[in-house]
């Protein structure tokens, strides 16, 4: 990873580390590429812990999907209660989480959507808390 990546990663980790609202980001330090923001949210998840699930999503059917990892530790079963101070900032999503019977790793060629919903064992109504 390059210095600039990984000063980029700090920033964001000493941010959430302090749930505190992360301060305009350095310009010097912002993404270049694709490669270069996965790379800095590659760092942050390593810092963070294990990872629970993936989010993956694209802003319509268009478009690229991008993906995030989620926390193991911020991964919490209903019914749950949230504390107010784990949190800078608060918002919440409605999503859809899908729990897999197979691993989906990179295949040989791409798949297809019947070879994803074959895949998908069971869906599940969730919220995602957004700091």
């Amino acid at each position: 990873m390059s210095p600039r990546n990984a000063r980029a990663a700090q920033v964001l980790v000493t941010a959430r580390a302090r749930r505190s609202d992360l301060p305009p980001f350095p310009g010097e330090l912002r993404p270049l590429s694709a490669r270069d923001a996965y790379a800095i949210q590659d760092a942050v998840a390593d810092a963070i812990g294990a990872i629970g699930g993936w989010k993956v999503g694209a802003k319509d059917a268009t478009a690229e999907p991008s993906c995030a990892p989620l926390c193991a530790a911020w991964i919490v079963a209903s019914p749950a209660t949230l504390e107010r101070d784990r949190f800078s900032r608060r918002g919440i999503e409605a999503e859809l989480a899908f729990t897999f019977a197979r691993d989906l790793r990179q295949p040989a060629k791409a798949y297809t959507e019947r070879d994803i919903i074959a895949a998908i064992a069971t869906v599940h109504p969730v919220i995602e808390v957004v700091d």
